[in-house]
Formats: structure tokens, sequence, C-alpha cells
């Protein structure tokens, strides 16, 4: 686990090094500046795609736990842990005489985390992209950052000797009271953050929340204990020293059921991407509806052709029929008595083969074509834009089905993608369809799938 991982390192720095740390306080400050600048260059260069760190043990034991804040938060809880310590133990005795200087360290170390992950959030916030399924949750986790940072810098500048020195020092003391807030904050911020993850089944965030939380809420047992001990000194140190560690027991129980796993094994579902025609598939719409109209014009001229050529054959009928009538009806002479009968058989009989029918015609039956595919068969990519960084999919299309996709991801943290890549992927290829369900907690990552199947499809129309 990254914190435990963070929290020996603070511990080892405090109690082996806490010496040299005293006596050579600007090394070390340095040392975490230049540490500190070289992660938030590698963090952005990776985020912008200049940079390609595909091994798993540098990202995420060297790089995140200063990207991600877990050494920055473990020193901070040494700090904190050594004011609730009992007065006189050998841990105090350590730890408070170069408390201000583990303060400096983990305020510059801190800076690591919050100009690494202020650059991406901040400009998906004004793309109206927050991180979170709820308001509530955006506004708590935003209050929770900007009132620490407003509290971590002014601390951390008033730990240096020179400007302590300078200060009153029941108004030094005061003003460093506000570290109390700062730690309630810190815990909010966390908790926040984490508690989608755990609900989800993301693996090993479970497990943190109860360490932050036996980590958080041991400190302000303790450290409420040392004020009632200084209070009343005729307190039983022992039974304060048991009450306190059942209440820590008690606050992470209490963790462990409001944040344990509820997603049954599978990821709830959310809302449907709502419907937009692609451009491409719109152009091939306006391109057949074109069709339509030409061939429902041609169908037309077709029928006022046969209409023309029907009326010009009853014209030519009624023209003959009304010659043989006038021949008929001129008076007979000696020279065509004979023939009189056989003009009478052609009178009555050249009517009915004027107005007879023309022998019906049967066409041969014509085969109809095969229907024209609507999309190439073959293998296409897209890609689309997810929560701070590119998902790409490859499909396969054959006969006008999807068979296959597949999808990866350059987003910081593919916690999310990993959560909505199987359900979204499979929901698409039973709907043959990219408007499928988001999966809560993942919906940036969702879409981003969706919409790059979408354009994949797209360009694959024939």
């Amino acid at each position: 686990m990254l914190f435990l991982i963070a929290l020996a390192i603070a511990l080892c720095v405090a109690f082996f090094g806490g010496s040299q740390l005293k006596k050579h306080p600007s090394v070390f400050y340095a040392a975490a500046a230049v540490i500190t600048v070289t992660v938030i260059v590698i963090s952005r260069s990776m985020t912008d795609g200049d940079l390609d760190i595909n091994n798993k043990f540098i990202n995420d034991y060297v790089i995140n736990i200063f990207a991600k804040g877990a050494l920055a938060g473990a020193f901070w809880c040494v700090v904190m842990w050594a004011g609730a310590l009992p007065n006189g133990s050998r841990a105090i005795k350590k730890l408070m005489p170069i408390r201000g200087e583990l303060s400096i360290m983990a305020g510059v170390i801190s800076m690591a985390h919050v100009i690494t992950y202020a650059f991406n959030y901040l400009r998906d916030l004004f793309k109206g992209r927050t991180g979170f399924d709820s308001t509530a949750l955006t506004i708590i986790f935003n209050f929770a950052a900007i009132t620490m940072l407003l509290i971590m810098i002014p601390l951390t500048v008033m730990s240096f000797k020179k400007i302590r020195k300078k200060m009153d020092p029941k108004r030094w003391k005061q003003i460093q009271r506000a570290a109390y807030p700062f730690y309630a904050f810190l815990y909010i911020h966390i908790i926040v953050l984490y508690a989608p993850k755990s609900r989800n089944g993301f693996d090993g965030y479970f497990e943190s929340i109860l360490v932050y939380t036996a980590v958080f809420g041991g400190y302000a047992a303790f450290r409420i204990r040392k004020y009632i001990l200084k209070k009343r000194p005729d307190a039983n140190k022992n039974v304060s020293a048991v009450i306190c560690a059942v209440i820590t027991l008690l606050l992470t129980g209490a963790a462990a059921l409001i944040f344990r796993d509820r997603s049954g094994g599978e990821p709830e579902m959310g809302k449907v991407r709502e419907r937009k025609t692609p451009a491409a598939v719109t152009t091939a719409s306006t391109a057949s509806e074109s069709t339509t109209a030409a061939s429902s014009q041609t169908t037309t001229a077709a029928a006022s052709t046969e209409e023309a050529s029907e009326t010009t054959e009853t014209s030519t009928a009624e023209a003959s029929s009304e010659s043989t009538t006038e021949a008929s009806s001129e008076p007979e002479t000696e020279e065509n008595s004979d023939t009189s009968e056989t003009t009478e058989a052609v009178k009555t009989t050249a009517p009915a083969e004027t107005a007879a029918a023309p022998p019906e015609t049967t066409a041969p039956p014509q085969t109809e074509p095969a229907p024209a595919l609507k999309y190439k068969n073959g293998t296409y990519s897209a890609s689309a834009y997810g929560y701070d960084g590119e998902v790409t999919v490859t499909i396969t299309i054959e006969n006008d089905k999807i068979t296959s996709i597949s999808a990866s991801s350059d987003e910081s943290d593919t916690d999310y993608f990993n959560m909505a890549k199987n359900p979204v992927i499979n929901e698409i290829l039973e709907a043959q369809d990219t408007y499928v369900h988001s999966v809560s907690g993942a919906t940036y990552s969702s879409e981003a799938i969706m919409v790059a199947v979408e354009t994949a499809m797209a360009s694959a129309l024939n």
C-alpha cells in the first residue's frame, strides 16, 4: 500500500536522519525542492504525451508516491502525531526538536501533488468535468483542498527559524493552532476522493481508508487525551490510553461499515449517454434522402411518359374508327353492290378489332439485388478524451456487426477506466449501439469509450 510505504519512509527520515536534518536543514529542503520540480515536469510530460514510462514500479512507487501526495501526507502525519504523543516519551524527545523542519519538508513535497493535479483539475473544472457524480462531493472536495492550501502555505513559511524568531511567541503559537483544521480537512479530502473507489471495489482503496481512519482518528483521540491530562494531571494515564485505543478501533470499524465494497462484484450502471447523430451518419442519411428524391423524380417522369403513350394510342384508335365510318356511309353503286355485305361485315368487325386489348406479356421475374452493407468490413481505431487523457479503441466490423472491441487509456489514473472498460464494451457488443449505460463513478471514461467506438464506426461507413 502506497501510504504505508510513504509512512515508513517518513519515519525513517525522522528517526534515523533527524540529527542531520537538524544540522543541515537547507540540504534536505533543496533535495525536496529538486525532487518536487522533477516530479512536476515528468508528470506534466506524461499527461501531454511527450513522455511515456511503462515501468509500473517507477510509476507507482517513485513518481506517484510524490504526485499523489502519499509521501507529503505521511510527513504531515509524523508532524501531527508529534503533538499527540505523551510528554517525556522517547518518541516525542526525538520528534519535537525537528518538528518545524519536518513541517517544511512536508510543505515542499506537498507542492508536487498540488501543482501536478491542479493543472488537470482546473482545466477539467472549467469544462464542467468535476470527477464526481455528486455536486455535494464536488463542493466538499474543492472547499477542503482550497482551505488546506491557504493554511499550509503560511504555516510552512512561519516554520523557518528566521521568520519564527521575528514573531511574537504567543502570536506564533496561536497561528500554529490552525494546523488542527488543516489535519481535519486533509482527512476529509482523502475520504471524499477514496470513498467512491472503495465502494466500487477498487483494489486497495478500502484498506487505505481504514489506515487513514486509524491514523487520523487515533491522533484526534490521543490529542484530546493529552489536553485532558494537561488540565487534570491526576487522571489515570493507562486507563485513558486504553480508552483512546478503543475509540480508534471503533472509528476504524465504523469506516469499514460505511465505506465497504457495495458493488457486489459488478459496477453500478448509470444513465445512458444522450444520443447525438454523428456528422458522418448525417451525411450518409442526407445522401440516401437525395437518392430517394432522384428515384421519385425518375418514377414520376416514367409515369408521365406512359400517360402520353396511352393518350396517343387512344387518339389513333378514334381516328381510325371515324375514317371507317365515313367510308361506309357513302351511297352504294352497282359496281360495289355485290360487295355490300362484305363492307357491312367490315364495318361491324373493325371497331371490335380496334378495341381489342393487346396480348398481355408476362415480364420475367427479376432477382432483387443483395442489400448493400452500411459499414465496410475491417478493423478501425479512434480516440476520445476521457477524464484527463485519451481513450483509444479498436473495433472489428463484419457484415454490419461489431464483432470485437479493445480499448486502452492514457489517463493518469486508470482505475476509473478499468472499472468502466468491460461493462461498457460488453453492453455495446450486445446492443450493437454506442448509446449504452455509463458506469457510476467512471462516467468520463465510460463516455470516452462510447464516443471512440462511435467515431470508429463513422469512419467505416460505406
